[in-house]
């Protein structure tokens, strides 16, 4: 299930989700600022650290070592970070759609 269908989905069972909080939600989506997720030089920002708005706009994230050699002489050579945001441009669309019908 998507975020978006979720969304939808806790819409329908009115009184789960307030209206203003929904909009809230696809409002944060649709402004977040994934340049937020890194520091001056370019490194991922922990998740805990990061500010609400930004945290809330990541759908996934992968954290991997990669190693070379075996046993003891196993040492880390890198770290691959991937982070997977909400569709920022599907969050907009469904925000002006919405405030568009509302307004």
């Amino acid at each position: 299930m998507t975020f978006f269908s979720s969304l939808a989905k806790a819409e329908a069972c009115k009184g789960s989700v307030d209206k203003d909080l929904w909009l809230e939600m696809l409002r944060r989506l649709a402004t977040s600022d994934p340049r937020k997720l890194y520091d001056a030089r370019g490194k991922p920002i922990a998740i805990k650290d990061l500010d609400d708005e930004t945290r809330s706009a990541i759908v996934g994230f992968e954290y991997v070592q990669k190693f070379r050699g075996k046993g003891k002489s196993r040492v880390v050579v890198s770290y691959v970070t991937r982070i997977k945001l909400a569709n920022r441009a599907r969050a907009a669309a469904l925000l002006k759609k919405i405030l568009g019908s509302n307004r």
